[in-house]
């Protein structure tokens, strides 16, 4: 069965009306459109919400050559990094390819999950100039809060054409040196190995931990993850979730409160899923790239494999191998990993 292309925000109980049309989101991501975003600083390009997508542009073009290190702004909790860009005129070509991008985001938004379009997402982004793809998308879930919910049994194979596209991207994108590609473990508290997108070995499958140094209790778990960057938790837990860019003033999820993030309504703080774990990783593939451009995909992979803390190690959580079902290898360490690439 087609399912569309679903977020992985954070879900809750409130997300029991949803479960039908196959959402991850909270009741007010509904009326977004999920499609693609592009954003362009060390080439990180995620495939999310089209409502944001204008917004992004907006802010690098304001913020000029450093604007995209926002990424990994909060990686570094307010340590804000002012590394031009290597090549100014990318960010000018951004503004150019807009229009082509508009179309696209269209056509996927209007794609169920599977569709060509999603495919060909991913060789836009990769002959577009994408270093790091980040998708915080995916098949639908269960309920986490729902142990008996038949979701959590159904296995998501991934389409062949969705296959080829990210086998086009890790053999030719970066003039062949590939494309690193981050996926939302899912939010549903079930196997991440039923999902044939960030199970593919080919990707990097991200799972969520909280600021307690545990598991997100709705965090999918398995032998295919591979790491988990923090996330927000519903309890316990004193952070709501990962401070991001929003739509300004009203119009987004910050309507201009500073509980919810800036007075100005400019940034939002709950930010949360797995979705913003996907997104942290490929942050820090980004920076791990902005160190040593010479890696190639699998061995960037491999940095964040070897960069992770292995957080909540009593209880033999971790195999021989280093690996935990809970966490993959472990909670991402950014600077560990710069000093790694």
């Amino acid at each position: 069965m087609a399912w569309p292309m679903t977020s992985h925000h954070e879900s809750g109980p409130d997300r029991r009306a949803l479960r039908g049309a196959g959402l991850r989101s909270r009741a007010r991501d509904f009326r977004q459109y999920n499609a693609i975003r592009a954003m362009e600083g060390r080439g990180i390009m995620t495939i999310c919400d089209l409502k944001s997508a204008c917004e992004i542009l907006s802010a690098v073009f304001a913020f000029g050559a450093a604007g995209f290190w926002f990424y990994a702004s909060w990686i570094s909790r307010g340590s804000f990094l002012n590394t031009p860009l290597a090549h100014l005129d990318r960010l000018l070509t951004l503004q150019a390819r807009y229009n082509a991008l508009a179309a696209t985001c269209a056509g996927l938004a209007a794609s169920p999950l599977g569709s060509q379009d999603e495919a060909n997402a991913f060789e836009w982004a990769v002959n577009n100039g994408a270093d790091v793809i980040s998708c915080s998308w995916g098949p639908p879930d269960g309920a986490w809060y729902i142990p008996d919910d038949p979701l959590h049994q159904q296995v998501h194979p991934l389409p062949d054409s969705t296959r080829l596209a990210i086998e086009f991207a890790v053999s030719q994108g970066r003039a062949g040196k590939g494309c690193v590609i981050t996926f939302a473990g899912g939010n549903g508290g079930e196997s991440i190995d039923n999902n044939g997108y960030a199970s593919n070995p080919n990707v990097i499958g991200v799972g969520a931990c909280n600021d307690q140094g545990v598991r997100s209790v709705y965090s999918d778990t398995g032998q295919a993850l591979w790491c988990c960057f923090p996330s927000d938790n519903f309890t316990p837990g004193v952070t709501p979730g990962i401070w991001t860019t929003d739509l300004s003033g009203a119009a987004g999820y910050n309507d201009g409160n500073a509980s919810k993030g800036d007075a100005a309504g400019n940034y939002y703080n709950g930010f949360g899923g797995t979705s913003a774990s996907a997104a942290g990783a490929a942050g820090i593939a980004a920076l791990v790239l902005s160190k040593n451009p010479n890696l190639t995909w699998d061995q960037v992979k491999n940095v964040l494999k070897r960069c992770c803390d292995q957080i909540d190690a009593g209880g033999n959580q971790y195999d021989a191998n280093g690996h935990s079902v809970n966490y993959g290898y472990g909670r991402l360490n950014a600077k560990t990993a710069v000093d790694l690439a």
